[in-house]
């Protein structure tokens, strides 16, 4: 009894501020109803009768959807009720049941409410862990660069032999980030419109187990080079298809979390993938890989290094099979199913989907009317029809599906909505490449194995230069480490969600690509310290595009995304330099109290209220 007063004790001793801001955070998820807020009930009824003939084989009911729609329409009410905060007239309209109760409280409230999707939240960390393992693979292998006839790069050598070993291992290193860049990012879209998330990811981890099997028997560079692209399909593929797939399942309140997970289990896998390469090369002994520093012992032998290198390139069809695995279980997303004129087309499925990852009836009839809603209305209901009873071969759906990619694609720099979007969702991805994370990544084996054999470093120095690499990656992990992808996913209209994806993606993909090719021959002109010299300077171009040319999103809707990016870039700039950097610098340099500025939103719509009034 004194235990459990003691925990009731504690909990009011939480200070006010944190209760409120909890709340705040709470209130101001609520913007997945915003669609369907100002829109008439005749225009609403039409479109639930329009669902329930397409759910008619599910058995619901017009007033069974009728009153999902209300729930979701006015959403703030029914969640006071739902926490007991609001007493219903006797003329409310609908009621909720206790089991409705306590999920619209959870959904929101709390991250794992929705239990049934966790094979969902599986399926997409496996996906993100494999990426993580896959670079420390990469990583690790670059110690063993001679066995593939690529010798280490010394400084005793001549620079017309170390020249043609530079690129060599560049090359052999970014070939799987130039290959998703280039074909897997781009052939994302058509594998996800032939056969859906599900099976982009399994197409991409089968595509990784063949590299990483032909991986280990290469006899060269150029070989792994070759295997190595296959993977690197895979990989564009997967690094699309898993984000979209998570942010289409999960319930509104927590996309955004959903999503964030991505860039977690990237470094989980990165850091597990270079713990199982130890093991591997402890099993093998075949550590001595720096043959040429001053008193260390006698090399391994050359076969237990050749061992090692094969069992570190093949690691990775292990998480890739575990992968194949947990897609066999994982859901469609059920957007897949909602795709008017396409021969996907299936509510009733769709429905069932959402059944399976929501808790209640309520919640998976109010999410597949929102789906409905926010695909566009297709005037042509016979050739929706005709597409859905179409009995395409696979062959014919992915011609479809590479037809309607390309016609995405054409639109995506149509109008300055869209466009802005990708101007945004690429300069973040490209600052993360710029930052150089991803070298740290690739080359990081390279870099300390050099450093710890020379003898001019004390501990004090070691230390320093250790701990500072650990300074840089915390500061990473919060902001550029799992934004990009995240806006990436939500930047866009449903209707060019994929393609703006992709080629956001891609940027990434191709930036991480490059550096990795360019990175020795940079290491080998300017030296370790040179080299991490040009990279500072890449962060502070970096920080100066991410501020000029990439809005703040932060708590906007669909809609209002669409007020912010339908803007000029030039426009934000003079907003960045012109009313927020004075107010940065007097608050924040010169510690003065000043009035915090309008945000960018706030400003343009202030401009829209003073043109409508003149």
């Amino acid at each position: 009894m004194a235990k459990s007063e003691g925990k009731t004790a504690s909990r009011s001793c939480l200070p006010g501020w944190w209760e409120a801001w909890k709340q705040r955070q709470i209130y101001n998820r609520d913007t997945v109803t915003s669609s369907i807020a100002d829109a008439t009930w005749d225009k609403l009824d039409r479109e639930i009768e329009a669902l329930v003939a397409r759910l008619s084989s599910s058995g619901v009911t017009t007033e069974e959807l009728r009153r999902a729609v209300v729930v979701a329409r006015d959403g703030e009410i029914y969640y006071t009720l739902a926490r007991g905060q609001f007493n219903p007239p006797d003329n409310f309209p609908y009621t909720l049941d206790d089991e409705e109760k306590e999920s619209l409280v959870a959904e929101r409230e709390r991250l794992f409410s929705q239990g049934k999707m966790f094979r969902v939240i599986l399926t997409v960390s496996l996906c993100s862990f494999l990426q993580g393992f896959v670079q420390s693979s990469i990583n690790s292998a670059t110690l063993y660069a001679s066995h593939l006839k690529v010798r280490y790069i010394t400084e005793k050598e001549l620079r017309a032999d170390i020249d043609a070993h530079d690129w060599a291992l560049g090359a052999m290193n970014c070939s799987p980030y130039l290959a998703a860049a280039f074909i897997g990012a781009p052939l994302s879209l058509a594998m996800n419109q032939w056969v859906g998330r599900r099976g982009a990811i399994t197409i991409s981890a089968l595509l990784i187990i063949a590299s990483s099997v032909g991986s280990a028997f290469a006899p060269d560079w150029r070989s792994l080079l070759g295997v190595r692209i296959i993977g690197g399909i895979g990989m564009g593929i997967k690094a699309v298809s898993a984000p979209i797939l998570a942010s289409e399942t999960a319930v509104g309140y927590w996309r955004g979390s959903t999503i964030l997970q991505w860039q977690l289990w990237v470094a989980f896998g990165i850091m597990m993938g270079l713990v199982v390469n130890l093991i591997i090369a402890g099993a093998v002994h075949g550590y001595d890989f720096a043959q040429n520093i001053p008193g260390k012992p006698e090399p391994a032998s050359w076969m237990s290094q050749y061992k090692a290198l094969q069992g570190i390139l093949a690691a990775p069809a292990v998480p890739a099979f575990l992968l194949l695995i947990a897609v066999c279980f994982c859901y469609e997303s059920p957007r897949f199913y909602m795709r008017r004129r396409t021969p996907n087309y299936h509510p009733a499925r769709a429905y069932e989907i959402l059944l399976n990852v929501r808790n209640t009836k309520l919640q998976a009839l109010r999410d597949i009317f929102l789906i409905h809603w926010s695909n566009p209305v297709d005037d042509d209901v016979e050739a929706t029809e005709k597409a859905e009873k179409q009995r395409l071969t696979y062959a014919s759906r992915l011609g479809m599906g590479i037809r309607i990619s390309i016609t995405q694609y054409k639109t995506l720099f149509s109008t300055t909505r869209l466009r802005n979007a990708v101007y945004s969702s690429c300069t973040v991805n490209l600052a993360q490449q710029m930052c150089g994370i991803n070298i740290l990544a690739f080359y990081s084996n390279e870099l300390f194995s050099k450093t710890s054999g020379a003898r001019d470093q004390t501990n004090e120095k070691a230390a320093m230069l250790y701990s500072m690499g650990f300074v840089f990656a915390a500061a990473y992990s919060p902001g550029l480490g799992p934004i990009p992808f995240t806006l990436a996913s939500e930047s866009f209209p449903m209707s060019h969600r994929e393609a703006g994806a992709s080629v956001a993606v891609a940027i990434n993909l191709l930036f991480a690509g490059l550096p990795t090719i360019f990175y020795p021959k940079i290491n080998t002109k300017f030296t370790t310290s040179g080299a991490t010299g040009f990279f500072s300077g890449l962060n502070v171009i970096a920080f100066v595009l991410v501020y000029l040319l990439v809005e703040e999103t932060q708590r906007l809707s669909l809609e209002d995304l669409d007020t912010i990016f339908d803007r000029s870039k030039l426009h934000h700039m003079a907003y960045q330099i012109r009313t927020y950097l004075p107010y940065f610098i007097q608050r924040y340099v010169f510690l003065r109290k000043v009035e915090r500025p309008p945000t960018y939103y706030q400003t343009i719509m202030e401009l829209d209220q003073d043109r409508e009034a003149e």
